[in-house]
């Protein structure tokens, strides 16, 4: 789920990709496969399209978690299998990815 905001900044970078160009066409289609707009009802609620609950695997339990100016929007089984797989190692990521933040070496303590 992104802000109009979010949505619009990056709709203008897709804007900016040639069209003629296969691999550019083909980021512009798979990314905005399925876009829609959402508004919220009268009570402040957000409505899911049924063909987004389909994809997303959504039957009951939702999980919302924001991450850079979006929110993603999960069934909440698949996020816990997600966020608990065996095969991803957090520590690693952090270190990799923000270990030179602020300074810092690289290394994890």
């Amino acid at each position: 789920l992104y802000p109009r905001s979010e949505w619009d900044a990056i709709a203008k970078e897709l804007d900016g990709l040639s069209r003629f160009n296969r691999e550019h066409a083909n980021l512009t289609r798979s990314y905005t496969a399925g876009v829609k707009l959402i508004d919220l009802d009268n009570t402040g609620r957000l409505l899911i399209p049924k063909d987004l609950l389909v994809y997303s695997g959504i039957t009951k339990d939702v999980v919302m978690a924001s991450f850079n100016g979006t929110i993603e929007i999960w069934d909440k089984e698949r996020y816990e299998q997600t966020i608990n797989d065996p095969d991803v190692d957090a520590a690693a990521l952090a270190e990799k990815h923000l270990g030179k933040i602020n300074g810092g070496d690289g290394s994890v303590s």
